[in-house]
């Protein structure tokens, strides 16, 4: 996923927590899915969220990042959680202090308010001025209605292992968020891009195979990084 106006000019890296739900700001009314997924039926296919497993290197921790994109459009929960390390941690651009009070949150406060997301709620959002501070009272966000969600990998940038500071040994690799948001009863359009950085870690987890429970080494998410979001309001 800024918590901003959306107004011309103003700061909006604070949408980006909006659509993670931060302290259930916003939740989300429907979901949106790629035509082509559709059988002869009409039937919409659901996505498939296969198993990030450790063995399989760099194609697993690309998983973790489709599954994620997945979790969004699909509004899956139980598949969301699955990603989510116990240590995990997003970091909020520091710009943003002083309109969302804090420069991080972790799994509780992320799993919380990702639920309550994902449960079709109405929220609210701060406003705030050109310097990000907050203005007045918060003002009410109707429900999302739908979310196309990319994540593309930049580039230049490749799965690294982190050999020092905050996630030594978690595996980093920088992405290019593109996405739309459309409200409930068409109150308004997002159009967000800009770049977050995510690092993965080997966990072990109970999966079910085969109709049987198992362990399992798999990718999950132990840090979300916001490089900095562009939001244009249509």
């Amino acid at each position: 996923m800024s918590i901003s106006s959306l107004r011309e000019g103003a700061s909006l890296q604070r949408l980006t927590l909006v659509l993670l739900g931060f302290l259930a700001l916003i939740a989300l009314g429907g979901c949106i899915f790629d035509p082509d997924q559709a059988d002869e039926g009409g039937r919409v296919e659901p996505a498939e969220f296969k198993i990030p497993l450790v063995d399989d290197g760099n194609a697993g921790r690309d998983q973790v990042i489709k599954n994620l994109e997945n979790a969004y459009i699909e509004l899956e929960f139980p598949e969301y959680e699955k990603l989510i390390h116990d240590d995990y941690v997003f970091l909020i651009d520091p710009a943003e202090l002083g309109a969302v009070g804090s420069l991080e949150f972790g799994a509780a406060e992320d799993l919380e308010s990702t639920r309550s997301m994902f449960n079709r709620e109405w929220g609210e959002e701060t406003l705030v001025d050109d310097d990000g501070n907050p203005i007045g009272e918060p003002v009410p966000v109707p429900p999302v209605d739908t979310i196309d969600l990319t994540l593309t990998p930049e580039s230049a940038s490749s799965w690294k292992l982190e050999q020092d500071g905050r996630f030594v040994g978690a595996w980093r690799r920088i992405y290019r968020v593109t996405m739309t948001v459309e409200y409930k009863e068409g109150a308004r359009i997002d159009q967000i891009r800009g770049l977050q950085t995510f690092y993965v870690v080997a966990s072990t987890q109970t999966r079910v195979v085969d109709d049987e429970e198992v362990e399992l080494e798999v990718w999950q998410l132990l840090g979300w990084e916001d490089q900095g979001i562009d939001s244009v309001p249509n």
